[in-house]
């Protein structure tokens, strides 16, 4: 199975110019995710010389639109926060501090959740050892 960096270890570590790699690669390879919901991509070394098979911890989620030409400005899983966020700015302006307060601390509730989705932890290799420098 491909092993899981984060992006910045993974562009330290494998570089390409020219075609040629330089560093140090390992079977059956690596792979990384750089960007985030529909923006993001995911990089591979080394990059595969024939169709193959991959297991990715992923997710993939399709946004919801009301009609063909409606794209969604907010990609999930941040529309709940940033819903949060405008409501705790509107109170502030209001001088509702109470509900505003209330507001933020659903907006600090949903972000560990909506940060979770788009980048899960890093998991451990089977040997123990989290693959990430520093």
């Amino acid at each position: 199975m491909w092993h899981r960096i984060v992006w910045s270890d993974f562009q330290a570590r494998f570089r390409i110019y020219n075609g040629a790699y330089y560093g140090v690669i390992s079977e059956p390879g690596w792979w990384a995710q750089f960007g985030d919901g529909q923006y993001g991509s995911i990089y591979l070394a080394p990059i595969p010389g024939a169709k193959m098979p991959m297991e990715l911890d992923l997710s993939c989620v399709p946004q919801n639109l009301l009609t063909d030409n409606d794209p969604e400005p907010i990609p999930y899983p941040w529309v709940d926060a940033v819903s949060y966020w405008a409501a705790v700015l509107a109170l502030m302006q209001q001088q509702r501090a109470q509900d505003a307060q209330m507001m933020a601390t659903m907006f600090n509730t949903d972000m560990p959740f909506a940060a979770a989705v788009v980048c899960p932890t890093m998991l451990q290799t089977p040997y123990g050892a989290v693959i990430r420098s520093a």
